[in-house]
This record gives C-alpha cells, structure tokens and sequence, in this order.
C-alpha cells in the first residue's frame, strides 16, 4: 500500500492552517502519547511515534477517499 501525493493537498479551513494529514497526524499522536502502555515519552521513541502518528493520518486519507 502506497499513499499518493494527493493527501498533502487536504486542507482543512477553519483551524490555524493545518492540513487534514497535519491534524490526523496530530490526533494520533495524541492517542499514541496518552497511551498508559507505552513509557514516559524518551527521544529515542518520540521518532517511531511520531512516524507511526503520521502513517496512521495517511491511511485515514486514503480510506476516506475511496
């Protein structure tokens, strides 16, 4: 599976100029971080999260466009 180039032009119109990826991403993260089974977040773990949170908003994007 691989996500287009397409999805970095959603854009959403009412919140600070961030792109729907931008705010999934976001969203994600959260949840990722809020998680009690993951540590206290550390740098060498915030990388794979926030790759994980920006992977989780793509496939979002691209199911909601089928």
């Amino acid at each position: 599976f691989k996500v287009v180039d397409r999805v970095n032009t959603h854009t959403m119109s009412d919140s600070m100029g961030l792109t729907k990826r931008e705010h999934f991403a976001g969203l994600a993260m959260q949840g990722i971080l809020a998680n009690s089974r993951y540590d206290a977040p550390r740098r060498d773990k915030l990388e794979g999260m926030a790759i994980d949170a920006v992977a989780a908003g793509d496939f979002l994007l691209a199911e909601l466009d089928k």
